[in-house]
């Protein structure tokens, strides 16, 4: 069973990023990874998907062109033992879900 968590406070979207650093590398870098939750944090959605209570997969995205209604997929990142399992797709149907309610 799965479920998905909508991380929005500062210091958790922080946390999230340092869990997936092996699978997104470029958030091994301190600075990189603080700028990064300071933006979604202000202006991003994160979504997290759990698998039996474990953090499986992550999907981070903006969805504030209301001009243009334009979603910007950010990261998605899926741990190594989830892989090729569907969950990176499930968790794409969640960004299409939420972008499209935010216009």
């Amino acid at each position: 069973m799965h479920y998905f968590r909508f991380i929005k406070e500062g210091q958790e979207i922080s946390q999230i990023l340092n869990d997936f650093q092996e699978e997104l590398p470029a958030l091994r870098d301190f600075n990189h990874r603080r700028t990064i939750s300071e933006k979604l944090w202000r202006n991003g959605f994160v979504i997290v998907l759990f698998v039996e209570d474990e953090e499986c997969g992550v999907a981070a995205f903006y969805a504030n062109d209301h001009r243009d209604h334009v979603a910007f997929l950010s990261l998605l990142a899926v741990k190594e033992k989830y892989r090729g399992l569907g969950f990176g797709s499930t968790l794409l149907d969640e960004v299409t879900t939420v972008s499209m309610r935010c216009g």
